[in-house]
Parts: structure tokens; C-alpha cells; sequence
């Protein structure tokens, strides 16, 4: 990332990295779930964090790190204690930074739910009591109010954050959700969780969950992104 503006220094990887770059900030978080580990207990699964960075190495020394590489490993190591640097690559005109980061994944109950709060990244099954369901990707307060004080900046409008959830149907039967403000294999859905519009997931099948816009936009306000609703018996 560019490195345009002194800022004072605060303990969120999103908004002190994009501070450092000129034409805007694209952080990509990849996670790669099972369905036996979402309708199951609360667990921490290892998930990516990639980020733009300007360049992945010193342009004066190529055998040392970017100055906005280095700030971008000490954020990662500030905000998440057990995330693991896993390379710096060039793709394109662009220069990424990955991350490997904790997420916690599984179910809770409506009551639970109502007590629980999202210490980083969180993809949460919510289940009534009716065995219908609604799947959840949260973000902390934390990392929220640094990307909405971002998003406030004159300098650096051009905020992107994204969110990929690669889920696999490893159970023996089939899975019916129904999609909201998401893109599923590429495919546009929009509809209410009332809504007729639903998607079968085979058995021993995967599909590629991505927040709209208007889902990160939401998940940025109020923590929470709505992905699918499950029926209940």
C-alpha cells in the first residue's frame, strides 16, 4: 500500500492500512467451512486475509520488505495474536499481502445469540427452536467503527472489503437455503428469507458464498450480514 499520509496509530488492520495507499483499500477475507462444522459447537478455523499492499518489497533494497508490508504485518499481529504471515505476491499491477487469521465458526441457539459478541470474524448458524436456521457473517465492533471512521476520510474514499465463504455440503443430504443480497457461484440473489427463490446444495457438493455490496455495506454498519435462511420442520 502507498503510504501517502502520517496518521496516528490505531489498533485496527483496516483503517491504518488504508491510510497507506493512494487509489483505495481492498481487503479480501476468505473462508472455507464445512456444513458439519457450521451446525456444530462454536470452534476457531483458520481463514485469509489478503491485503493490498504497494509493493512487496523495499524498492531501494528488493531483498527487504515494503515499508507498507512491515506496517501491514504488525497490524495483522496487533489485531489478530495468532494470525501467521503466509507470503507477499504480485498479481497483476497489484501487490497482496496474506494473512492466515483465526474465524470462529458453528451454532448457537436464539437465546445464546441474543448474549453473544464477535471477538474478530464470525460465520454463526442461529437455530430456533423449529430447527429453522439463519446464517450469519459478523465482524467485531471493533474493526467496524476504524472502517466507518475510513470510510469518513477525504483521502481515501475508495474502500473495498470482501468476503468469500467457500461452504462444502459434506453431509449425506441435500441443503436447502434461501439466499439474501448475496452471490452464490457467480449467481445473483436478493430475495427475503420469506422469498420463493431458494438453492439446493447437493450432498458431498461446494458452492462460493460473496457479500454483495450492499451486504458489506450493512456488515460495516451494524456488524451483522444476513447469507441464508434455512427452513425449519
Amino acid at each position: 500500500m502507498y503510504f501517502p499520509y502520517k496518521s496516528a496509530r490505531l489498533s485496527s488492520l483496516f483503517f491504518i492500512l488504508c491510510l497507506l495507499i493512494l487509489t483505495g483499500c481492498k481487503v479480501e477475507n476468505n473462508l472455507r467451512v464445512k456444513q458439519s462444522q457450521l451446525v456444530g459447537d462454536r470452534q476457531m478455523l483458520e481463514t485469509t486475509i489478503k491485503i493490498e499492499v504497494s509493493s512487496c518489497t523495499s524498492h531501494s533494497d528488493k531483498t527487504q520488505p515494503s515499508s507498507s508490508l512491515i506496517e501491514a504485518n504488525n497490524i495483522v499481529k496487533e489485531l489478530f495474536d495468532e494470525s501467521e504471515f503466509d507470503g507477499c505476491q504480485q498479481e497483476g499491477f497489484e501487490s497482496f499481502a496474506t494473512y492466515i487469521v483465526p474465524a470462529e465458526v458453528g451454532t448457537l441457539s436464539g437465546e445464546e445469540m441474543r448474549e453473544y459478541t464477535p471477538g474478530g470474524i464470525s460465520l454463526i448458524r442461529v437455530e430456533g427452536a423449529d430447527k429453522s436456521a439463519a446464517v450469519l457473517f459478523m465482524l467485531s465492533g471493533e474493526i467496524r467503527e476504524r472502517i466507518q471512521m475510513q470510510n469518513k476520510d477525504a483521502f481515501s474514499n475508495d474502500f473495498k472489503f470482501h468476503a468469500n465463504i467457500r461452504l462444502s455440503n459434506n453431509t449425506d443430504a441435500e441443503l436447502i437455503v434461501f439466499p439474501n443480497s448475496v452471490y452464490i457461484d457467480k449467481l445473483p440473489y436478493a430475495y427475503p428469507p420469506s422469498g420463493d427463490v431458494s438453492l439446493a446444495i447437493p450432498a458431498k457438493e461446494s458452492v462460493n458464498i460473496e457479500l454483495s455490496d450492499v451486504s458489506s455495506d450493512f456488515l460495516i454498519m451494524h456488524g451483522t450480514a444476513f447469507l441464508y435462511f434455512e427452513k425449519g420442520i
